[in-house]
């Protein structure tokens, strides 16, 4: 399993491989990221598993590390068959998976499943910011990126805001952050926002007033 980053540019950057936290000599497939972006979930037969191919999880705080030694999810989510397809809504409890199982209705039947624990160790907290222009109407026309302030590191790719009430929205573990806003229309934004990671239900809301577009802007 490998990775690659988007730049701000929209170009992708140099594939890096995840490690051998991750990988083994055996197959590793269908790798899926959670939202906080330091989660990855895939599908092993060269790890510690419990059928063919099992689910695994690996972490990291931030992109300067390396990819976590893999941890199998489990029973009842691995199975002694070929467990490939896994995925987890953003509250980490809910999520869906495809197995065999015997009350299925073909072969390979998805499943939902409900957890009493997250999988999720640094559980992410919906961040939501409404941008707004200088005369205090909606910034609808903005292309924002998100930064880890310790690395750099953009989070979720390029975010627009949307076009009826300038929201923009990101799934964010705790952690210090940048967030930078342009638009023809709209303005600049260039401020410092910082997760806590307890945040009341989960969820983080502010309203930030972007600077009047300047002449290069257009």
């Amino acid at each position: 399993i490998w990775y690659v980053q988007k730049n701000d540019k929209g170009d992708w950057g140099v594939p890096k491989n995840c490690g051998d936290g991750v990988n083994t000599k055996f197959d590793e497939i269908n790798p899926y990221l959670f939202a906080d972006g330091g989660t990855l979930f895939f599908a092993s037969e060269g790890q510690n598993s419990i059928g063919g191919f099992d689910i695994f999880q690996s972490s990291r705080t931030d992109e300067s590390q390396e990819w976590s030694k893999a941890e199998n999810i489990g029973y009842p989510l691995n199975t002694f068959d070929d467990d490939k397809y896994f995925c987890i809504a953003a509250n980490g409890y809910m999520g869906y998976v495809s197995q065999v199982r015997k009350d299925g209705i073909g072969e390979t039947d998805i499943y939902r499943f409900t957890l009493k624990t997250s999988l999720i160790k640094n559980k992410p907290v919906l961040f939501k910011a409404y941008l707004q222009k200088a005369d205090g109407t909606a910034a609808k026309d903005a292309l924002c990126n998100i930064t880890r302030s310790s690395t750099g590191e953009t989070i979720g790719g390029v975010i627009k805001s949307n076009a009826a009430n300038g929201k923009i929205m990101a799934a964010l573990p705790a952690g210090a952050y940048k967030l930078k806003a342009k638009g023809i229309k709209s303005g600049r934004l260039d401020v410092d926002f910082t997760i806590a990671g307890d945040e009341k239900n989960g969820k983080l809301e502010k309203t930030f007033k972007m600077l009047a577009p300047m002449k290069d802007d257009k």
